[in-house]
């Protein structure tokens, strides 16, 4: 389990409104649905965010490059702007224990009653505290597991899960002994991507099967709009697997300006969600 902390670029803001809010967690639900991971706890702040993460089978860095990279692009998107949206990497923290994992999710929820967004733990409506009251009508948060580390019977673990809630999150919350930083040289932790990047013919094998539309044709000039939108989802991909534009631009046999253009396009994002 990771306590996932990503910020903007400059302290920029990240989220301008509702729709920016509901779309991060929408890429957060359907990546984890797609990489078997759960997603425990958030707090989506304007200029920040925190994520509780379980990780089963995919490594930390494919989610993590997945989501941010998405709505990256979504943001960008919408606000017509370029550039990086985020501030270098985001910070990974691995909790080792119980007791850590209950005190964490005392410190996300809480993290807008300490910015002063809201004058009661809950009325922010952007954390997953509702989810464990069992007040969303569409929970995002994994709540049953999460309540598990507080009691065996859902009703004794809700109680405890409200006393806890109650009580105040110390700011040294992240000096804790059961949790460690994650280091890019903690190969075992953080594993190379290097060895286990997918090949860009896999990937438009894989775009092959989800838009039937054959690889040849993906890779081909043509400007039909199935083939053009089977293209976008390639690119997007390929990016998100660690290719690089030159690498994208030659087997698509077009220009890097032209990858950048269907990275650009709102409809890449759009398609991604229809078909996964």
């Amino acid at each position: 389990m990771y306590h996932i902390t990503a910020r903007g670029v400059d302290k920029r803001k990240i989220f301008n409104n509702a729709a920016d809010y509901e779309t991060m967690l929408e890429f957060t639900a359907l990546v984890h649905r797609q990489e078997n991971a759960k997603l425990l706890a958030f707090a989506l702040m304007p200029n920040h965010l925190h994520f509780l993460i379980r990780v089963l089978s995919t490594e930390l860095f494919k989610i993590m490059q997945r989501i941010l990279t998405r709505y990256a692009i979504y943001f960008n998107n919408q606000n017509e702007r370029s550039g990086h949206l985020f501030q270098g990497r985001y910070k990974p923290m691995l909790c080792m224990d119980d007791t850590y994992f209950k005190n964490i999710i005392r410190y996300i929820h809480q993290n807008p009653l300490r910015a002063g967004l809201e004058s009661k733990i809950g009325d922010w409506p952007w954390t997953s505290h509702r989810d464990y009251l069992g007040l969303s009508a569409d929970p995002v948060a994994d709540v049953n597991y999460g309540l598990s580390f507080f009691s065996d019977e859902k009703k004794s673990a809700l109680e405890r899960y409200r006393l806890l809630m109650n009580e105040t999150d110390p700011e040294t919350i992240t000096n804790h002994d059961s949790i460690v930083p994650l280091s890019e040289k903690l190969v075992f932790l953080q594993r190379s991507v290097s060895h286990e990047t997918e090949t860009i013919e896999t990937i438009a094998s894989t775009v092959a099967a989800k838009t039937h539309i054959p690889s040849k044709l993906i890779a081909s000039g043509s400007r039909r709009r199935k083939i053009v939108e089977a293209k976008r989802i390639f690119a997007l991909e390929a990016v998100l697997a660690g290719h690089k534009s030159p690498e994208i631009a030659q087997f698509l046999g077009c220009t890097i300006s032209n990858v950048c253009r269907l990275l650009d396009k709102p409809e890449s994002q759009r398609q991604i969600l229809e078909l996964e």
